[in-house]
């Protein structure tokens, strides 16, 4: 069954998978996973970290492409838009870790010192994490250790919440260690292509259930439609129809395995105004029809 994530009206990630007692997550996913290879663009408070089991991924921050091959990672600083993606088919297993910064924040001298110069450094966007470097090879054995303990949780149906909060503060100390020489202390704000882009993603999010054009779209950050395409090309790497389409598809999915709601309504609510446009887009990213889908899903959820 594809996974979708559930993104509040600015398009920030609702996260799901928080531990009971702790705001960390923990996922073991494979890019086959999600529609067409590719996860959702999104941002949140969290910190995301990300290691690569086997395979290649492609991945997507603010503008800038990293390819993550085995072994290697990534680490995406708050609020930073981003996805990951397959650009050949092939598929990728990833581990995926957030960390919300608050878990270290009881102690407020410690997290102004060195929890605050992180996440409010604009430039610090992200971190590619190369296995051959041994400064990094150090955080991708905590992400991996976390991925243990994920999988160990899953098995045993133990309580991890403490380790995980103890390999997070050992990782946040190699992380700091690694970026303090190029924190300034000077705030960086985002960029005016950034603010115009997230203003549209957050729009189609927010209306995608109404009839919406390209015009509306562009409206939304008051720019022309020229402009509006060129950088849905440049942040999405895809036209904002497009991505206006596979988000609708990501709410149907929702909708299919959540209520029981008809094809039909589901494709109203959705924002597709004819079943059979509808059906044809939802093949197209799916794979399946929607009846199917759901049916896979119901079989699932038996077994």
């Amino acid at each position: 069954m594809k996974i979708t994530l559930k993104l509040m009206s600015d398009s920030a990630e609702i996260i799901q998978s928080y531990l009971p007692y702790v705001r960390i997550g923990i996922q073991c996913n494979k890019l086959s996973d999600f529609n067409e290879m590719k996860v959702l663009c999104h941002w949140h408070e969290d910190i995301e970290l990300v290691k690569i089991l086997s395979g290649e991924m492609y991945y997507y921050v603010n503008g800038k492409t990293f390819v993550l091959t085995k072994g290697d990672g990534i680490i995406v600083n708050a609020k930073a838009m981003h996805y990951g993606y397959s650009s050949s088919g092939e598929d990728c297993d990833f581990i995926c870790v957030l960390i919300n910064p608050v878990i270290f924040s009881a102690e407020k001298i410690l997290y102004q010192k060195f929890v605050e110069p992180i996440i409010y450094a604009k430039q610090l966007e992200a971190n590619y994490l190369s296995s051959e470097q041994l400064a990094h090879l150090a955080i991708l054995q905590d992400i991996e250790k976390l991925g243990a303990l994920h999988l160990q949780a899953q098995h045993l149906g133990n309580g991890i919440d403490m380790e995980c909060v103890a390999v997070a503060y050992q990782y946040w100390h190699k992380w700091f260690n690694l970026v303090k020489d190029s924190l300034t202390g000077e705030d960086k704000e985002e960029s005016e292509e950034i603010i115009l882009q997230k203003k549209m993603t957050s729009f189609i999010h927010q209306n995608y259930m109404h009839p919406l054009r390209l015009d509306s779209i562009a409206a939304s950050a008051h720019i022309c439609r020229s402009r509006c395409c060129k950088l849905f090309k440049k942040y999405m790497q895809q036209s904002p129809m497009s991505f206006l389409n596979a988000y609708r598809i990501e709410v149907s999915q929702t909708l299919l395995t959540n209520t029981s709601l008809s094809i039909t309504e589901i494709a109203l609510s959705s924002g597709f105004n004819h079943l059979s446009y509808f059906s044809k887009q939802f093949y197209l990213l799916s794979q399946c029809t929607p009846k199917q889908y759901r049916q896979r899903f119901q079989k699932e959820a038996r077994n």
